[in-house]
Formats: structure tokens, sequence, C-alpha cells
């Protein structure tokens, strides 16, 4: 998606002389955004890369706490929670994997898994 907007120095929207294809791409973006929001494909990350964030952090085997320590991002891996169609336990796949080993499809899948 490519920005409408743009942010002076101050970090202040500006805001372009109003024409109504201008207008018209700014509603249309805004739906898209609105639509994403409200079927959960759009998600609000609390923090950015780069941020702290603060947990109970355990030694190497996970027995002894070491008390609340802070850890910057480094980046996302947002994963999705699936479970089998047969009724089988749940399991997590990144994100990353929709398109190289998980498909929305399962035409998309026989075809990209047989070429392996």
């Amino acid at each position: 998606m490519d920005r409408l907007t743009k942010r002076d120095k101050d970090g202040k929207v500006c805001v372009p002389l109003a024409n109504a294809f201008y207008l018209a791409l700014a509603y249309e973006r805004l739906a898209e955004l609105e639509d994403k929001l409200e079927s959960g494909q759009l998600v609000d990350m609390k923090c950015k890369i780069g941020d702290t964030v603060f947990f109970d952090t355990f030694t190497n085997n996970g027995s002894t706490s070491i008390g609340i320590q802070g850890h910057e991002v480094k980046g996302y891996d947002l994963r999705l929670i699936v479970k089998n169609t047969q009724g089988y336990d749940s399991t997590e796949i990144p994100i990353s994997e929709i398109g190289k080993s998980v498909f929305l499809n399962k035409d998309e899948a026989e075809q990209k898994i047989s070429k392996n």
C-alpha cells in the first residue's frame, strides 16, 4: 500500500489541497483498513522494533527465575494457531510461511508441494 499522507518535520500531517480524486482515494484506503480491522486481518502492534519489553526471565534450563528483565524487540513473528480438521492438537505456524509451506487453498498447496 502506498501512503496517501505525508508528515512534516514536526510529525504533523500535511493536508493536500482537497480534490475529489484525492478524497476518493483516501476514503477507499480508510475503507480497506476498516475492513481488515473488522475481519481480524489487521494487527495493531503495541510496541515497535527497538522498544524494550519486560517479562519474568528464567535460566537456560527454565527452572530458576532470574527476575523481571528488559529485552529489546528485534522483530515480529506472528503465528497462526491452527487445529487439524480431524480434531488433533493445535499447532502454531509462523505467518511468514504463508505461500511457502502453508497455503490458503488446497489447489495451491497441492501444486506447490508436488513441485518439491
